[in-house]
């Protein structure tokens, strides 16, 4: 990762589609340590060393490179692939989704909601219903599949797009900061260097207590 906090830009799935006055946006703005700025068009971009990128923009690079990747073994040049999003994406969410994999060059089949594709996954199931617990980076959902063969039918969701794995890291992180603060008297919140690492520690910390029950965090 790069050691300048604001050149480094996460989760830009979370602003496809979204325009820069989404209160969700604003929010995001104030966790972030990259530069979150208004396009032309009202829509939400990301800005750096003073250069505005569209989400899509983002995006493409991103499919770019998992093109690359996967031709580096494949012995032609074109890929077709099929594209899992959150099930709550709207159409213009989707419609950018397709805009940034043909910018990249990809040939995209199918867009499918990302519980279908886990279903899908699980070859082994046949017949019947299931139940898929999906928790991202920065949503959760739940759904209600009936599987037929090939046939994967949506029969009831609840989804939360603003809990997910990013809020338990933001617990960690937080509490790390109180810490500090308790113990040596130092807020370092307005250090963006000092909590870009903290922020890498307490995503290691919560990966690490899945399968320990405490870790020692060591920051330098």
């Amino acid at each position: 990762m790069s050691r300048q906090p604001s050149d480094v830009v996460l989760n830009i799935k979370k602003l496809i589609g979204k325009q820069f006055d989404d209160c969700w946006v604003q929010g995001m703005r104030k966790r972030v340590h990259f530069s979150i700025v208004e396009g032309g068009r009202g829509e939400a971009c990301v800005q750096i060393h003073g250069v505005r990128f569209s989400p899509v923009e983002i995006a493409s690079v991103i499919f770019a490179k998992l093109k690359d990747v996967v031709l580096m073994y494949q012995f032609h040049h074109e890929l077709k692939a099929v594209i899992s999003v959150p099930i709550f994406f709207s159409e213009q969410q989707r419609e950018a989704i397709l805009l940034a994999a043909n910018k990249a060059g990809l040939t995209v089949l199918q867009l499918i909601d990302e519980p279908t594709a886990a279903a899908l996954s699980r070859a082994t199931i046949k017949e019947g219903t299931i139940v898929v617990f999906d928790m991202g980076a920065g949503s959760y959902t739940v759904s209600v599949l009936g599987v037929s063969g090939t046939n994967i039918e949506v029969k009831s969701q609840s989804a939360d797009p603003i809990v997910g794995g990013d809020q338990f890291d933001d617990i960690v992180l937080y509490y790390f900061i109180t810490q500090i603060r308790n113990f040596h008297q130092v807020d370092i919140r307005s250090d963006k260097y000092a909590m870009m690492l903290l922020a890498e520690a307490a995503e290691q910390a919560k990966v690490e207590l899945s399968t320990q029950h405490e870790v020692t965090i060591s920051v330098s």
